[in-house]
């Protein structure tokens, strides 16, 4: 799903949980938005390239299979969950990754599409590990 739409549909997302959560919303709506911040942090990683107009048109265009975009793990949902139990900041940033998510599994599959990323840390490094 393209940024803008996320922005906007975590906008409205958020801001229909206001009545519930108050300003906490603003962690709900950055979580929501900026996870995808990994997107950014795989291109740099890997082609050494500050360019964000670049690392933006990669990810739209490339093909290419078993991209690791770390915050959309299983493991990094996991410990997302496991802090939430112990701070409540992190309740409001998984509630985010949790909505962020439901919009690109909606976008799969009306588009019908599948996200060529790597959905766990550990499967992506035993694939990608000379030593295994």
């Amino acid at each position: 799903m393209y940024p803008s739409r996320h922005f906007i549909l975590s906008l409205i997302f958020s801001i229909l949980l206001f009545p519930l959560y108050n300003y906490n919303i603003i962690l709900i709506f950055l979580s929501a938005f900026f996870i995808d911040a990994d997107h950014y942090l795989w291109y740099v990683l890997k082609f050494k390239n500050f360019n964000f107009r670049q690392a933006y048109n990669y990810h739209v265009e490339s093909k290419e299979k078993d991209k690791l975009h770390i915050a959309h793990t299983v493991e990094f949902w996991i410990l997302i969950l496991i802090l939430s139990f112990y701070f409540r900041f992190f309740y409001f940033i998984l509630l985010g990754i949790i909505f962020h998510n439901i919009l690109d599994l909606i976008y799969e599959l009306v588009k019908q599409t599948k996200k060529n990323r790597a959905l766990s840390i550990i499967a992506w490094l035993i694939r990608h590990s000379k030593s295994f």
